[in-house]
């Protein structure tokens, strides 16, 4: 296997839109949830 070099900008941005799409899905869901919860309540 041959090394090749990775440029930092793209793997950065990357792991950022990775980040991103992580925490609005976990946002979703948590607020999907809590509206669950506050609709059960009623």
């Amino acid at each position: 296997m041959k090394k090749f070099k990775l440029d930092k900008n793209k793997v950065y941005m990357r792991i950022g839109q990775a980040v991103v799409y992580v925490t609005g899905y976990i946002v979703g869901i948590v607020f999907i949830y809590i509206m669950f919860l506050s609709g059960m309540t009623y």
